[in-house]
């Protein structure tokens, strides 16, 4: 009997599969070596070695269940689970198992053959994961695939391929001539000459789009990208490549490039527009606005100087419109620019003070100008566009507010080495904003009440103009009201401190050469009659000897004929534009001052004058002082 055991257990020892003897609850009574192998477990640590042990703890209860199973039915299982190895390793078993009951011995016990399937198990998984992701791209992707052998120069197109192009599986062949006359006759050149790369290695990622023609004969748009197979000697010997239809992604391109264009065209129109209307409304203007002030400074009884300050403040005030309607279209298609000039920070507040006088008595209102005393500096910076922030402010003030105070406050909030950051405050007393309406009115084309528009009038873009001006200087808008009680607007802007110190108040009345002072020739270029009579009567008022050209072509005779101290220059006229005479000026003269007088203001406008030679640029109607002060400074400087 104890050589039959002996010889028993030495035929088990030797299975080329693991075998096991356990009680009950799972303690190993009897182990074969090839389960010790796979356990990695001796024979002696085994007996008595609960082995659920090492069973890994997500296949626990799905174990416990097929043993009950087995124990119920008097069964076996094939069962296939995980261990976990002393070693960490992860290996799953397949285990046929039997339970056993001896009856006399009135005892339970499991016997069971054991195979590591391990490695089978993750050679299938990753079969079914290359045929998954495969599946996903056929399916998911809709994406055609082509395998190039190189070796035998065989190609294989596959069905959803043809699909694409049209065609049934069967009408097109598996032939390389076939696949090439598929492309566009334009493409096939350049996919032959980047494939052949690809085949040498000469480039290391193949992602290009490609036309194909349908079976229809529409142009269809494929992103092809495709990767190599080498042989063990690092040879390409087989390139495949994955197609998708980008037709319709390419066609949406198209409409958006289409559609930008027209926007652009559309813009450029308008802007032409902008420009030849402002230049036409100007034109006319420009003659109103400069004829009144030259007749402010002559003597008149106060009935005619009261209707000339009506005209003025009329004329200007259609000026302003129009400013701010050109301006807007500006600021909404980004063409702002902003100057970096000296100016005198006081005289502009008293001058912005002045403009507004006639409107404030109309309306029996005191203005009020307080300006730091600490402020004795000029400041560099923008003073057009300051004067419009403001004014928009103080005209809003004005028509808002009857029998009241409009105050204007600018105060130092800080100094920092060559900056100074000064606040603006501009507050009224008339019939303030409700709260709720307070949002609405930065939006363009809005007031707080619209029966304000009727009873006040204005364009309603003002203070849409204040608060993008603002912000296009890191700056903002700030607003506190009470309805009926008034309102308070205020702003922080920074400018660079000049070295120069701000002269004397100015009288009001305009510049007059001394005696003494050097009088300026200036050629005055421009074909439009009445401009000419305006413009000469400021420039001789000053002392400035004037000679007129009626076109560019002209200019070009005078300046051969005598030498001149400076040239205002139109930029449009008939016979040879402003811009056209400028560059031929500068061939041979790098050094006379060239100022634009125009009725243009668009910022091509500007941009294009700076190109072409011009040193600065004045818009009609202009303002006198502001001519004048460019007209000595550039002087002064092309003498110094």
């Amino acid at each position: 009997m104890l050589i039959n055991k002996n010889f028993i257990e030495s035929i088990i020892d030797h299975l080329p599969v693991g075998f096991f003897y356990t009680d009950i609850i799972g303690n190993c009574l009897y182990v074969n070596k090839k389960w010790c192998s796979i356990s990695e477990i001796s024979k002696q640590d085994s007996l008595g070695f609960g082995w659920l042990q090492i069973v890994h703890s997500e296949d626990i209860n799905y174990l416990n269940n097929s043993c009950n199973t087995m124990m119920e039915e008097k069964s076996q299982e094939n069962i296939i689970y995980r261990i976990i190895t002393p070693s960490d390793k992860i290996k799953t078993l397949n285990v046929q198992a039997k339970y056993i009951f001896d009856e006399e011995s009135n005892s339970e016990f499991f016997i069971g053959f054991v195979n590591d399937i391990t490695q089978n198990v993750k050679i299938e998984r990753t079969i079914k994961e290359n045929s998954d992701r495969f599946e996903l791209v056929a399916r998911v992707g809709n994406n055609g695939i082509w395998d190039w052998d190189l070796e035998n120069n065989s190609i294989f197109l596959s069905k959803r391929f043809k699909e694409i192009l049209g065609y049934e599986e069967y009408e097109i062949d598996n032939n390389f001539d076939v696949w090439e006359k598929l492309v566009h006759p334009e493409d096939q050149k350049n996919k032959l000459d980047s494939l052949e790369k690809f085949k040498l290695g000469e480039i290391l990622d193949y992602n290009q789009d490609q036309r194909y023609l349908h079976k229809n004969g529409d142009i269809i748009y494929l992103n092809c990208k495709a990767i190599s197979i080498k042989d063990k000697n690092n040879k390409i010997i087989r390139l495949i490549g994955v197609c998708s239809d980008i037709t319709e992604e390419i066609n949406f391109q198209k409409t958006i490039i289409k559609a930008k264009h027209d926007a652009e065209i559309a813009s450029k129109a308008k802007s032409d527009f902008l420009s030849v209307m402002s230049h036409e409304i100007r034109t006319p203007l420009n003659a109103i606005v400069g004829m009144v002030n030259l007749m402010i400074q002559e003597e008149h009884s106060e009935l005619q100087n009261d209707n000339l300050n009506t005209l003025k403040f009329s004329s200007e005030n259609l000026l302003s419109i129009l400013n701010d309607i050109l301006d807007f279209t500006k600021i909404e298609e980004g063409q702002i620019n902003f100057e970096y000039v000296e100016f005198d920070i006081v005289k502009l507040a008293e001058n912005i003070k002045k403009s507004h006088i006639i409107l404030a008595e109309e309306n029996n209102n005191n203005i009020n100008l307080n300006i730091d005393s600490n402020i004795d500096s000029l400041v560099i910076g923008d003073p057009s566009r300051l004067s419009q922030i403001i004014n928009n402010l103080v005209s809003n003030a004005s028509k808002f507010t009857k029998n009241g105070f409009i105050n204007i406050n600018i105060s130092i909030e800080n100094t920092k080495e060559n900056f100074l950051d000064l606040l603006f405050v501009i507050s009224d007393t008339g019939i303030g904003i409700e709260k709720d309406k307070i949002d609405f009115i930065f939006e363009k084309f809005t007031q707080a009440n619209s029966d304000n528009t009727r009873k006040y009038g204005g364009t309603g873009l003002g203070l849409s103009i204040v608060k993008k001006l603002l912000e296009l200087q890191h700056s903002k808008i700030n607003v506190q009201s009470e309805f009926g009680k008034g309102t308070k607007f205020h702003f922080t802007l920074r400018f660079k401190i000049s070295n120069k110190k701000i002269k004397d108040k100015n009288t009001g009345k305009l510049p007059q050469l001394n005696e003494n002072e050097k009088k300026l020739d200036i050629l005055l270029v421009e074909d439009n009659k009445i401009n000419i009579i305006v413009a000469k009567k400021f420039l001789q008022k000053w002392g400035f000897i004037v000679d007129v050209a009626e076109n560019g072509l002209i200019s070009l005779e005078k300046l051969t004929q005598k030498k001149f101290d400076l040239i205002l220059m139109d930029l449009q006229m008939p016979e040879m534009d402003g811009y056209t005479a400028t560059e031929i000026i500068r061939r041979d003269d790098k050094k006379i001052p060239i100022l634009a007088l125009t009725a243009s203001s668009t910022l091509e406008d500007m941009e294009r004058a700076k190109k072409t030679g011009f040193n600065d640029f004045i818009v009609k109607p202009f303002n006198p002082d502001d001519l004048y002060n460019k007209i000595i400074d550039y002087t002064e400087n092309n003498n110094n």
